[in-house]
């Protein structure tokens, strides 16, 4: 898990906010938080009902990663003969009979499979229906999630529950000199750059969003192309041929990519950008748009069911694959003060109806209902 601090995102970070809340709302069970290193976030859970425990021989997890996910972790769990087990992601070793809670963050490999690794395809087929078989409930993180795994696995259907994600507390108001720090270490000007961050993948459509932003420039006077595209996030699969794309752009020098960024650096960010942009063809859930709209940032992102379950109509929606209407949301985004308004307080509603909190709250109900059941 990472702390926010560490500006991680993803499974890490969901892992991290609901074990955070939930100890602060359940001071009567006992916790158990597994890791596989130590960690900074270690102090993060210091209370008397918390027991945080590092896993032996983590360091070879990279050499024999199966070894060390299905036996290592599975004689670790049974060790301290536990009530319940939540495997947050998903996987619930072969070898551990106790009884599981598992959450799903994505279907895409059976949806798109075309998006994922032969590694993760073949990785995931494994792992998956052996963990949905063993789970007595199976959080899906959105409803979206839920109903496609409703069509997958009909077997199941009676073990889902949907909780969606929460989104992080708006971190502190950044001074004047780290805002300007940050906007000249990336050569920027406020509101005069689009925003993505994720990890740099064709799921997330970014040759679509270039193209886009190449159309926008193209279209735009000349006073205007001061206007940068600004791709953060680390490299995945197949993401060379997005860094391709940006460099050989005829605009290229106007796309930055800062790779890995800071948490304070995203915080900086996501408040000084024209506007958060998400062209995903697919996602689980989609926590960025809920992250730039609790800053206030203006959020145009593909018109998917995910999508619009998470933004709720608090964001411009545009098909993912038609490139003129990207350009054409980019440069209204820049010129049009009235629509960011409008999107920057319907932002703001619409982000009040998450919290991580809730989250926890609903995660803990699911435990309690499993505590109930005599085995």
């Amino acid at each position: 898990m990472y702390s926010p601090e560490s500006g991680g995102a993803g499974v890490p970070h969901y892992i991290f906010h609901v074990a955070k809340n939930l100890l602060a709302i359940d001071r009567q069970n006992e916790y158990f938080l597994f890791f596989d290193e130590k960690s900074a976030v270690w102090d993060e859970f210091k209370a008397p009902n918390v027991h945080c425990v590092l896993i032996s021989g983590a360091r070879f997890r990279r050499f024999l990663p199966l070894v060390y996910s299905q036996l290592v972790y599975a004689w670790v769990l049974r060790r301290f003969k536990l009530d319940i087990f939540h495997a947050t992601n998903t996987g619930i070793p072969y070898f551990y009979r106790g009884r599981s809670i598992t959450t799903v963050h994505d279907l895409g490999v059976y949806l798109r499979p075309e998006f994922f690794s032969w590694g993760q395809r073949l990785g995931t087929r494994l792992i998956f229906p052996h963990s949905f078989r063993r789970a007595a409930k199976i959080i899906l993180v959105s409803w979206l999630l839920a109903d496609d795994m409703n069509h997958l696995f009909p077997e199941y259907r009676h073990k889902l529950t949907a909780i969606q994600e929460g989104v992080s507390p708006v971190r502190e108001t950044p001074t004047v000199a780290e805002t300007d720090a940050v906007m000249e270490k990336f050569q920027l000007r406020r509101e005069k750059f689009f925003l993505f961050i994720g990890t740099l993948e064709p799921r997330k459509n970014l040759l679509r969003l270039i193209a886009a932003f190449e159309k926008a420039m193209d279209d735009t006077p000349s006073a205007w192309r001061e206007l940068k595209l600004v791709l953060a996030g680390r490299p995945g699969y197949r993401s060379a041929e997005i860094v391709a794309a940006a460099r050989h752009s005829r605009y290229a020098r106007f796309i930055i990519l800062p790779g890995y960024i800071s948490a304070q650096e995203k915080n900086i960010l996501l408040r000084e950008a024209a506007a958060f942009v998400f062209p995903s063809l697919w996602e689980g859930f989609g926590l960025g748009n809920l992250e730039a709209m609790a800053v206030g940032t203006p959020v145009i992102a593909s018109d998917i069911p995910v999508v619009r379950e998470i933004t709720g109509g608090a964001a411009t929606l545009v098909h993912p694959e038609d490139i003129f209407s990207w350009s054409k949301r980019m440069r209204s985004m820049v010129t049009n003060k009235e629509m960011r308004e409008r999107l920057h307080q319907a932002g703001y509603r619409r982000v009040s109806l998450f919290s991580w909190k809730l989250c926890a709250q609903q995660t803990l109900a699911e435990y309690e209902k499993l505590q109930k059941i005599k085995v």
